[in-house]
């Protein structure tokens, strides 16, 4: 598994042979799912003819679905919320980065619906993996630049529960002794 990732790095044709030597491949069916997510299929409108990728992601407890069409204006759509309504600047560079690193900025609509508890850097994270995701599935040449900033990853962080007599995850109740 190692060398059949170590494989799919740029510059890895340099160690071809010895990587080679001791590489035994993985079936065709199991290398997609160990390496990278699932991109989407792509889809034709019938009324505008743009290509259009639907995408089902999560970050936390958020679950979005992200819509991302071609030939568009750079239009931002997240819960009837533009761009510009995000007051944080990290949420909006979050945003934009997948377009940024891709090289797209200002080619590509997005339009997300999100459930769930999304927080103040929540939903834009999960935006921004299926926004990247999209991009790849439209523009297949980007996905290479996307998977090496970490953008088409999923993050499985989740919240840790809070244990039984405590105040929270790590934290303790104040202890004196008199």
């Amino acid at each position: 598994m190692a060398f059949d990732y170590l494989i799919s790095l740029p510059s890895s044709a340099v160690e071809e042979k010895f990587i080679m030597q001791y590489r035994e491949p993985l079936a065709a069916s199991t290398k997609s799912k160990l390496f990278g997510p699932a991109v989407p299929e792509v889809k034709v409108c019938p009324e505008t003819q743009r290509r259009i990728a639907f995408v089902r992601t999560r970050c936390k407890d958020t679950m979005v679905s992200v819509e991302v069409s071609d030939a568009g204006t750079g239009k931002f759509d997240i819960d009837g919320l533009a761009l510009h309504d995000f007051r944080h600047l990290v949420a909006r560079e979050i945003l934009l980065a997948p377009m940024i690193v891709a090289g797209m900025l200002g080619r590509v609509d997005v339009k997300a619906t999100s459930k769930g508890s999304g927080g103040i850097t929540a939903l834009p994270r999960a935006v921004r993996h299926g926004t990247a995701l999209g991009i790849a599935a439209l523009y297949p040449k980007t996905m290479e630049p996307l998977r090496l900033a970490g953008l088409l990853t999923l993050d499985p962080r989740k919240k840790e529960r809070s244990k039984v007599n405590q105040p929270g995850a790590r934290a303790k109740w104040i202890w004196k002794r008199r």
